[in-house]
Order: C-alpha cells, then structure tokens, then sequence
C-alpha cells in the first residue's frame, strides 16, 4: 500500500481531490468487512454493512475530529451498523434451522463451520481485544498499523492481542459457538 497517511487522504477528500477516498475504502475495506462479518456472521450482509459504512462514513467525513483515526472510525461505524442489522433479522427460527450446518449455509460461501465458531468467540471478546483482532488477523494490518488506527503504543496492542488469544483458545476450547 502507499505510504501516504490516513489523515493525508482524508485532508486530500476534503480538499476536493474525492479520489483519494478510494485509496481510504482500499486501506480498510478488509478489517472493515471483517467487523461487520463478526457480528453478522454472514457474508453478504457483512458486504452490505461495510458499503454502507463507507458511505456514511464518507457523507460524515468533515465531522471526523481526528483525521488520522479514519479507519478506527469506519471500523466503529461498521460494527453499529451490523449491531442494528443483527438486531432487525432476529426472526424465530426452528431448531433445524439452528444447528451449525444450517448457520454455514446462511453465511456464504467463504464462511465454513470452523470459522463460523471463530467469528462467534471473536465477538465475545471485549471491545478492545476485539478491535485489535479485527484490524490484525481478520484486516491483515501489522501491529504498527493497528497501533496507528486505534492510536495506541505497540506494546499495548501486542498486550491486547496475547490476552484475545488466551481468551479465544480458552472459548474455542470450553464452548462450540454459533453465529
């Protein structure tokens, strides 16, 4: 990826130069699809929230306090939008319709059991941790990088990461999750 900052681009979109907001959708659009696919644990609806949080996040861009926390704010945006998402599609369901298989079969093609289970502990997890496993194993950022968009030291971030990993091995182990 360039090496421009978030906070240029977000400065460049402002400015007037709105191709600059691609290369923003292109930085995050991974981690951001990725926190919307946690909560949703659906493939397309997750698509769905992250478009739409891109959108929102670029009519709202001027109200962005920090420019430099763009892709944490994106991230934020996403993760409300599928909250509201999962809260609207809680039909009742029958309790065929409910065994891991069928939770598969709602959730896409890229999205087998195995990770299904993944993406349920993932959103057990504390906010914090949270944040960081998306941006890191799901958004596929480097520590630094996830340093920069949550605008905390490395160290903090490696810390929040090890207790996630404790916490994920210990529900994988513990608990069969759905989504």
């Amino acid at each position: 990826m360039d090496n421009e900052s978030d906070a240029e681009m977000v400065r460049a979109v402002l400015s007037g130069q709105t191709h600059a907001y691609g290369r923003l959708v292109t930085r995050h659009e991974q981690a951001v699809r990725a926190a919307a696919l946690t909560v949703l644990c659906d493939w397309h609806l997750a698509e769905d929230a992250a478009q739409e949080a891109f959108l929102r996040a670029y009519q709202g861009l001027g109200t962005l306090k920090n420019d430099s926390s763009f892709g944490f704010w994106v991230i934020r945006i996403a993760r409300n939008l599928a909250l509201d998402a999962a809260r609207k599609r809680r039909p009742i369901e029958s309790l065929e319709a409910q065994t891991p298989v069928a939770a598969t079969a709602k959730a896409g093609p890229d999205l087998d059991e195995e990770m299904a289970r993944v993406l349920a502990a993932v959103k057990q997890l504390p906010e914090p941790e949270w944040l960081v496993v998306v941006l890191r194993y799901l958004g596929g950022r480097s520590i630094e990088d996830v340093a920069n968009v949550t605008g905390q030291p490395e160290g903090t971030v490696t810390s929040l990461l090890y207790r996630a990993r404790e916490r994920l091995r210990s529900q994988l182990k513990e608990t069969s999750y759905e989504c």
